[in-house]
């Protein structure tokens, strides 16, 4: 693409660099220069979509005066408004609450998985996002010619002079030759135990567990423009990145509790038991 101030201004008969030309040439550029004016390339047409979007829960809850239950199974399915992205989860919940007497317990777990693709150059505003494309893009870039893409890597084959910057097509190109999608796996495990030991003290013990797994995966494809860009190798890239976290929380507590007169008491002794896991690994080639 030609790299100036515009074909508004160098195709002008106002531009002193054409006033040598003759009355056939500048016939012809006024002729490009209304061609351009009267294009309005709608950019969004090609970024964004009409997502569809799709939740469906099942439960069932129910027990008895000492027993109580409840469990959900829920899949959520959603488009997002730019073409690549979407995001599937499925869930699965289930709560035990359980009172006798004395003695009280809880436990409450929670699984999901999650499957994600996500569009180009994310949380930026760099060309190759979809959502910073449509506003770089100029209204008279045509990204089809004849029914093929013409971009940066191959504007100069086109049938005719191409008068852009090509950045809309050089984002459409990525999109369609990449993928960037990432699964989670996660589960919640929560318990909590209480003993009433005499009508002033009590004993109980919380034990919390989050576990959440990532694997990520990245691809250019080799034999396309986009892949060519590649800094290292020019011929594409694959990449696999995994994130996984452990994280337990222990909490015992003993709680002695009196009223005398007007005077209310409330001791209470703590035990906290904290651990953390993390591991991180991730390639490109």
């Amino acid at each position: 693409a030609i790299r100036s101030i515009g074909p508004g201004w160098y195709l002008t008969p106002k531009n002193p660099a054409n006033a040598g030309l003759t009355a056939a040439q500048k016939a012809a550029n006024e002729r490009i220069i209304d061609s351009l004016r009267n294009s309005n390339v709608d950019w969004t047409d090609y970024f964004f979509r009409q997502g569809q979007f799709q939740q469906h829960e099942v439960n069932a809850s129910g027990g008895s005066e000492k027993l109580r239950f409840y469990s959900s199974l829920s899949y959520l399915d959603q488009d997002g408004i730019a073409f690549n992205s979407y995001l599937e989860r499925y869930t699965f919940r289930n709560n035990l609450d359980f009172n006798h007497k004395k003695f009280s317990a809880s436990f409450n777990t929670s699984f999901g998985y999650s499957n994600s693709r996500f569009i180009n150059a994310e949380n930026s505003t760099g060309i190759l996002n979809p959502f910073s494309s449509v506003y770089y893009a100029l209204p008279y870039e045509k990204p089809y010619i004849n029914g093929k893409l013409y971009h940066t890597g191959n504007y100069t084959t086109a049938p005719v002079t191409i008068h852009d910057y090509r950045e809309g097509s050089d984002a459409l190109e990525r999109a369609l030759n990449s993928i960037n999608r990432s699964n989670q796996l996660k589960g919640t495990v929560n318990t909590t135990l209480r003993y009433q030991i005499t009508n002033n003290l009590s004993v109980s013990t919380l034990l919390g567990v989050d576990f959440r797994e990532t694997n990520a995966t990245s691809f250019v494809r080799p034999d396309t423009y986009s892949g060519s860009t590649v800094t290292n190798g020019r011929k594409g890239s694959f990449g696999e990145g995994m994130t996984r976290s452990l994280q337990v929380v222990s909490t015992s507590t003993l709680r002695y509790v009196k009223s005398i007169n007007k005077h209310d008491f409330d001791v209470s002794g703590i035990f906290e038991l904290n651990r953390n896991r993390f591991k991180n690994f991730s390639y490109t080639g």
